[in-house]
This record gives structure tokens, sequence and C-alpha cells, in this order.
């Protein structure tokens, strides 16, 4: 949990090295607190190690406060907090509170390929032994060009089929297709997410989306769905010009930008995205 300490000390010696604040035209200092991260997916957003590690960084945040009040002058920063993502609850825990075991849990990867595999077998036959369908990439298939050119198959046709295998699935909430995502049409909410995700150039050919509290990670926890326990994550802003108050409306990372603007006083590049904050 020091490792947040170090990044602090780091933080202010740059401020001191550098003279940031100490004149009249703004500086940005971003520091990245990545302690958090690493703790929360060995342990979950639970446990006495997450409880500590922020009880810690809590500290480590009000001594560089206390740092920039004496350094730069009270009324004369602005401290945005947030992050790039949320995290999942361990399913284990879930399951020992509600005590369903139905109500989270941990996808194997080994038994959803055998799924989707068993599945495509049996809606285009069985390929050649030395052949495989696809190969996954976290909550992703690719399709296999090679597998698809032995059956003189379309990658639409089998991309359907697989998506239709994995929404069959009991763990699994939502598939959708490259060429759904890829379409102008409009998608269910969760699919507009995964659009939102989705690079032609580099995704796979069907991506899907996992059950409320279920996963794939084999220990542990992670992120990565549009479920809002990997999406709602807090802002936090403290400093000049900042209205104490709660505001429980939606906000974006892109609004933090265009809201230090107008808190600064300077202008916004044209290609900037976001809203201005209240």
């Amino acid at each position: 949990p020091w490792n947040n300490e170090m990044v602090a000390a780091m933080a202010q010696q740059l401020i001191g090295a550098e003279r940031l604040g100490q004149d009249d035209i703004p500086d940005l200092l971003a520091v990245g607190f990545s302690q958090p991260d690493s703790m929360g997916h060995a342990y979950g957003p639970d446990s006495h190690e997450a409880f500590d590690s922020y009880l810690r960084l809590d500290r480590t945040l009000a001594a560089f406060f206390g740092f920039l009040d004496a350094q730069i002058g009270p009324g004369r920063w602005v401290a945005v907090l947030t992050a790039d993502h949320g995290v999942a609850r361990l399913p284990e825990r879930v399951q020992a509170e509600t005590g369903q075991a139905n109500a989270a849990g941990r996808i194997a990867g080994r038994d959803l390929d055998l799924w989707v595999h068993q599945a495509l077998d049996q809606a285009f036959g069985p390929l050649p032994e030395a052949l495989f369908w696809t190969y996954r990439d976290n909550s992703s298939y690719h399709l296999n060009p090679r597998a698809l050119a032995a059956k003189e198959l379309s990658p639409d046709r089998v991309a359907a089929e697989l998506s239709a295998a994995l929404a069959r699935h009991p763990m699994v909430a939502a598939a959708y297709t490259r060429s759904q995502l890829t379409m102008n049409g409009p998608l269910d909410a969760m699919g507009e997410m995964v659009r939102r995700s989705f690079n032609p150039a580099r995704s796979a050919d069907v991506l899907f989306v996992e059950k409320y509290n279920f996963q794939m990670r084999a220990a542990g926890t992670t992120h990565g769905t549009p479920h809002d326990y990997d999406t709602h994550v807090p802002q936090v802003w403290f400093g000049a010009g900042v209205k104490p108050g709660v505001h429980p409306e939606l906000v974006a990372v892109e609004d933090i930008a265009p809201t230090l603007a107008a808190l600064l006083g300077v202008e916004l590049p044209p290609e900037a995205r976001g809203r201005s904050a209240p």
C-alpha cells in the first residue's frame, strides 16, 4: 500500500522542481495512484485489503493537499479525483450474502469454448481434427478463417450462430456480432455500450456480456462489462471555484477537461468532447 505514498512524494518533488503554480499560467499535473487497481483485482472491493488501502490513500491525499496549500497557496489549485473503471464484487462474496449459488459465479473459459464449439458442430457439422472454429479473447470470439474456408461458410453466418449459442448460455447476458456492431441500426442499451467499445480494425467477430455478478476471471475479480458496478465511477472535485454539493446527474470522463477549462478561464481546443459541469 505504500506505493501511493511514493507516488505522492514523486509528485511533490516534481511540483517543486518544475515550479508548478508559481505564475499566472495554469499548470496541469496528472497523478495516477494505481495501487488500488492491483489490490482490487486480487482481493475485491469488500476486502480488508481494500479498506486498508483506501484509508491509507485518504491520508496520503490529505497530506498532498496540505502540501499544495503550503507550496502554492490555498485557493490557488483544483484537484479532480476519478478512475477509469469500477469493479465487480467477488462472486463468492455475493453467493455467501444472498445464499443463492446462481446469484453470481465464475465462467470457466474452457467450458464456454466447449459450449460454443459443440453448437457450431451441430449447426455446420464437425471440423477436420486439425481445425478449430474460434479462439477466445476475454469476452469475445475470433472466427478461424481456415475453418470457414473448409466449410465454405460466410463469417456473418457463423457469427450469427455463435452469438445465438452464447445467448443461450445460462451465465451470458447477451452477445453481439461484428455486423450488428458496425451497422447503423439501433441496438438495445447494453448493445449500444458494447458498440462504443468496438474497434472494427482490432475487435473480435462476436462479443458477449456476462450476466450480472458473473465473470470470466478464475480468481479475484475484474471489470469490463456494461454493468453499473463497472461503469459507475464518481468524480470528486475539490479546490478553487468548486461549489460544495452533491450532483447525482450523469457525467463522463470527457466532461473533466471542459469543466477544468471553464474553471481556469482557458480556451478549450475545438476537438475536445464533453460538456462543462455546473
